[in-house]
């Protein structure tokens, strides 16, 4: 099966691509090129992208049979920014996910996470969780 890594560059990133790369063709999009060249030599498929856009998403996920969103984190320079990450990144992956016909959606969550919660990143996360499960 071939399985997209989105967000792969960071500590959980680098262990799910090893992890996968035993027994799957795995594509990966990270934001820095730096970045990219680890994963590569692990032998991953790696494209520098910021995959907040269903576009970004668009050419990579054909024949992939699962998607991985790994993108966001509390770490954001902004309330904007964490939403983009948290929410919107998911809004876009399963949009393109869809698009491609990609048969599982793996999101990466945090305890605590609720769409009603105070906190606008276990907010987000509570947010990305119920499109998840929606889709």
């Amino acid at each position: 099966m071939t399985v997209l890594v989105a967000g792969a560059s960071g500590v959980i990133g680098r262990a799910v691509v090893r992890a996968l790369l035993a027994r799957d063709e795995v594509r990966a999009t990270v934001r820095r090129p730096d970045a990219a060249e680890e994963l590569r030599a692990l032998g991953a498929k790696v494209t520098i992208r910021e995959g907040v856009r269903a576009d970004e998403l668009h050419e990579v996920l054909p024949r992939c049979h699962t998607l991985v969103h790994l993108i966001g984190g509390v770490e954001q320079p902004d309330p904007e920014a964490l939403f983009r990450a948290n929410h919107a990144s998911v809004l876009a992956a399963i949009e393109a996910a869809r698009a491609a016909g990609t048969a599982r959606f793996v999101l990466l969550s945090v305890p605590g996470a609720d769409p009603q919660h105070t906190h606008p990143f276990l907010r987000a996360k509570g947010m990305a969780e119920e499109a998840v499960v929606e889709s």
